[in-house]
């Protein structure tokens, strides 16, 4: 199941996105996370706060919204309840595991590999009761390496199936740092937009001049990258060298670019490196997802690391699209890139 800002499940957020709706709103003291304490306590921590947008999901019965209440009372099995029960009672609510359709989603599973000794998990929630619902016991890897987390866990489950460990995979990630605390922390290491919270839908603004950090609640880069790029260089490089494709092959990047100042051009002079005449010819279409903004939101001055015909897009574009590249970068290094292509 997919929940951004912008709304859950895959139709809806595609839709939203295409129709030019912004997943980023200003934030109140109720979405601190501080049921357990009194206003005055909340209303003081809240003003302390330098940066007051998020991309939260939608919660509710509404179509695009998530119901817990829905999947709480589901008629699925009692360990998956009981997951789903848990999940929902931790600190941060916004866990999400699930399926569009879970009768269908184990059906497969259960189908795909008859062998429980060869099925496995790949994820980066902290929920080791997942191995027990999928009854999944060859295979059970947990990462955390920030926001490359999802996407390496999706590369090491498709490297287990390649090298013949298990022949079926759950894989994902998913994160819920909207809360006082984590909200508090990067207001300290000043990543996070600040400038916009009276605007929170301009705040996030991958590769703009007036960016000014990243909106809690999408991906987030909280160290100094090096100013070439030198990490995603080579993250990429080793992605297509493993599936064989020439750059000049790839046709879209979707680009880590969390609107910060340093990450967004370390990765756009990496791109450019690594892809070369294929980005300035214009035939290499680049935006960012993780921006949770469609793609002619807030992007009226690009960088100027951005010429000729290397430019993210401004606009939806219908286009076909064979081979395509998702950048994941985390602090730290823990780069990770995932390379899709279309096959017949």
């Amino acid at each position: 199941m997919l929940g951004v800002g912008i709304g859950c499940g895959v139709n809806t957020t595609w839709e939203r996105l295409i129709e030019g709706e912004c997943g980023v709103r200003a934030i109140s003291p109720d979405d601190l996370k501080m049921n357990s304490f009194d206003l005055e306590v909340k209303s003081y921590t809240f003003d302390q706060l330098t940066s007051k947008v998020a991309a939260i999901v939608p919660c509710g019965s509404s179509s695009g919204e998530f119901d817990d209440q829905l999947w709480l009372n589901s008629k699925v099995s009692p360990n998956l309840q009981s997951l789903f029960k848990s999940l929902l009672m931790r600190r941060n609510r916004q866990y999400y595991l699930f399926c569009p359709d879970v009768r269908v989603s184990f059906f497969l599973f259960s189908l795909v590999s008859k062998r429980k000794l060869h099925q496995g998990v790949s994820l980066s929630a902290g929920t080791g009761s997942i191995s027990d619902i999928f009854d999944a016991s060859r295979m059970i890897c947990w990462k955390v390496t920030a926001c490359a987390t999802g996407a390496h866990s999706i590369g090491d489950a498709a490297r287990m199936i390649q090298f013949g460990d298990t022949d079926v995979m759950v894989a994902g990630g998913t994160e819920a740092s909207i809360d006082a605390l984590s909200i508090a922390g990067f207001c300290r290491l000043r990543t996070l937009s600040t400038k916009y919270n009276s605007k929170p839908h301009e705040a996030s603004r991958p590769f703009d001049c007036s960016r000014d950090g990243f909106v809690i609640g999408d991906a987030h880069h909280i160290t100094q990258p090096h100013i070439g790029g030198r990490g995603a260089v080579l993250a990429m490089t080793h992605s297509l060298k493993q599936s064989g494709l020439q750059p000049s092959q790839v046709n879209h990047i979707n680009a880590h670019a969390t609107s910060t100042p340093l990450g967004d051009a370390a990765e756009a002079n990496a791109i450019k490196c690594v892809f070369s005449d294929q980005a300035t010819s214009g035939a290499l279409s680049l935006s960012s997802t993780k921006s949770i903004a469609p793609l002619r939101l807030n992007l009226s001055k690009p960088d100027p690391v951005f010429n000729d015909g290397f430019i993210p897009l401004t606009t939806s574009k219908e286009m076909t699209i064979k081979d395509a590249l998702s950048n994941s970068f985390g602090f730290g290094g823990t780069n990770s890139c995932l390379l899709f292509t279309f096959t017949n």
